[in-house]
């Protein structure tokens, strides 16, 4: 019951910092580059995180351990923003 919560409890947080992440790359890459695109605010990015998410999400066959897997999908999507922004900030710097 409690890694069930934590997984309903992770969504908004783990779609906020994905949310925000896309916001620095969005404003470090895509806007200096492209005068005409839209400003896009973290609202707006989150949605469209969401929506990038649930175009790429992928099977996970399901084992034993469904309480391990749980947490290991939210490591793994914290992770993932923590490094993609990590990549974007050392290319954004030193480009």
């Amino acid at each position: 019951m409690i890694i069930l919560f934590i997984t309903l409890a992770s969504i908004p947080l783990t779609a906020a910092l994905e949310g925000a992440v896309l916001l620095a790359l969005y404003n470090w890459f895509v806007l200096p580059n492209f005068a005409s695109m839209p400003h896009l605010g973290f609202l707006e990015l989150i949605g469209i995180s969401l929506l990038i998410n649930v175009m790429a999400a992928q099977f996970i066959p399901h084992d034993d351990d469904d309480d391990k897997m749980a947490i290991q999908a939210i490591l793994q999507s914290v992770i993932r923003s923590v490094v993609a922004l990590a990549t974007g900030a050392v290319i954004h710097y030193f480009a």
